[in-house]
């Protein structure tokens, strides 16, 4: 009702609240995800009972949000292969470190319990990358992959391990 007083009296105005009744449209969560590697590691998680949640757009928060253990999963593909080092502003080493940060601010200032960072197992040849997952374990969890078939379920029993130690 408020929005329609607004909007007629002319202003323009849309809800940024919109529900869904995923039966409705024959879905699922893991079917609202964008892009296609955080879809088939939320179908592969789904499929191990842990529950999902999307990440509120409003606020800046990991891809995969698993509610029941109070964690989080940021999923990158990006490859190393331009500039390799981290502290480039413009390379994919930048990318990079500051998806590892933000797992340590989530976990040392948010209260986020786990932050896993899945990436492209080509990265495993950086020392530097090395050196910082192990500085931020054990709350900040690197899962390194190909991305090529079967990739999904890998990482999910991965997770699945973790969250149950």
């Amino acid at each position: 009702m408020e929005e329609v007083k607004e909007f007629n009296s002319g202003k323009g105005c849309i809800s940024f609240n919109a529900f869904l009744y995923a039966q409705d449209f024959e879905l699922s969560i893991e079917d609202i995800f964008l892009n296609k590697e955080e879809r088939e590691l939320a179908t592969a998680l789904v499929n191990r009972n842990i529950k999902i949640k999307l990440p509120d757009p409003r606020k800046r928060e990991a891809d995969i949000l698993l509610p029941e253990f109070n964690s989080q999963i940021e999923v990158t593909k990006i490859l190393p292969h331009k500039i390799r080092s981290k502290n480039n502003a413009h390379g994919e080493g930048a990318h990079i470190n500051a998806r590892f940060c933000e797992g340590f601010v989530r976990t040392m200032r948010m209260g986020v319990n786990k932050f896993f960072v899945v990436f492209h197992k080509d990265w495993e040849q950086y020392g530097w990358l090395k050196k910082l997952s192990n500085q931020l374990k054990p709350s900040v969890i690197s899962l390194s992959t190909n991305f090529e078939s079967g990739w999904e379920n890998q990482v999910a029993e991965e997770i699945s391990q973790k969250l149950n130690q």
